[in-house]
């Protein structure tokens, strides 16, 4: 299950990235992990791993596969700019040095998807509106034998649907009875430090991240209704030494995370009363591995 998986962006625990998440799942209920598109631009991304099983040790407490994504430095001599379309979206980029020293660079890019932009155009997908937008964000400074990264992810994303019976068979899903409206609001910010020391190096990184999702759900005919939120949020530190040694790589150190995920479900009982049902677990983790 996507819900097993384990999200990182330049080594550090981050919440699901993904736009849409409700996308193919059962009754377009959102999920923790899974999505339509990643909120992270492929034009931000460095070498980057997924790891099925086998994980790292740093990795260890992971129930399913990890996603190691690495943001990727600007351009540390003259800016450059870049206009990209497809059947994703629409990018737009731009990268380039910060001073005379070379040192410090920055990496922005900003994105607005293609369906979006249909439906602003009056097409949908079946009674489907679904748009997105992104904007990324990656400073970073270099010295000798270390680096400085402050990076963001700023994502909205939305799933309207309501059903046409364009092809004149009627109702054959019980989705066409209702119409739905999913939102989803996603931030990501995060700081990330490597420095040598003596042959090793220190790795170290605090991140903060949080979604938002709301679905609301209505009967054509009649008021009943069903409402979800999903909430969740999380506040990631990591310190760690690596230092090669004859038969590969040494590596120890200490993770700390507090996550919280709040649910809320409201929906009509059959005697027309209205529900709701709360939960809010919080996981402290703290893990050493070595």
């Amino acid at each position: 299950t996507p819900n097993a998986n384990l999200w990182r962006l330049n080594g550090l625990a981050i919440v699901n990235p993904n736009h849409t998440a409700n996308a193919g799942t059962f009754y377009d209920f959102s999920t923790l992990n899974g999505g339509g598109v990643n909120a992270i631009s492929a034009q931000m991304l460095d070498n980057s791993g997924f790891f099925s099983g086998g994980l790292p040790v740093e990795y260890g407490y992971a129930t399913g596969g990890t996603f190691d994504l690495r943001l990727r430095p600007g351009a540390k001599q003259g800016a450059r700019q870049q206009v990209q379309a497809g059947f994703i979206g629409f990018d737009g980029m731009a990268e380039g040095p910060i001073g005379k020293s070379g040192k410090t660079s920055y990496l922005v890019n900003g994105r607005y998807s293609f369906t979006g932009l249909l439906a602003d155009m009056g097409v949908d997908f079946g009674g489907e509106e679904i748009r997105f937008a992104d904007l990324n964000a990656h400073l970073h400074h270099q010295w000798d034998g270390g680096e400085l990264s402050f990076f963001t992810i700023l994502g909205q994303s939305s799933n309207v649907f309501r059903f046409t019976d364009e092809d004149g068979e009627g109702v054959t899903e019980q989705k066409e009875l209702t119409d739905i409206d999913f939102t989803s609001d996603l931030q990501i910010y995060g700081l990330s430090l490597v420095n040598q020391l003596g042959v090793g190096k220190i790795r170290s990184g605090l991140s903060f991240s949080q979604t938002d999702t709301d679905r609301e759900q209505r009967l054509v005919v009649g008021e009943s209704f069903v409402n979800q939120n999903v909430f969740d949020a999380q506040l990631n530190g990591s310190l760690s030494y690596h230092r090669p040694i004859s038969a590969g790589e040494l590596t120890m150190g200490l993770e700390a995370t507090l996550r919280a995920s709040d649910l809320t479900t409201q929906f009509d009982r059959l005697n027309g009363d209205r529900q709701r049902l709360y939960s809010a677990p919080r996981i402290y983790n703290v893990s050493p591995f070595f």
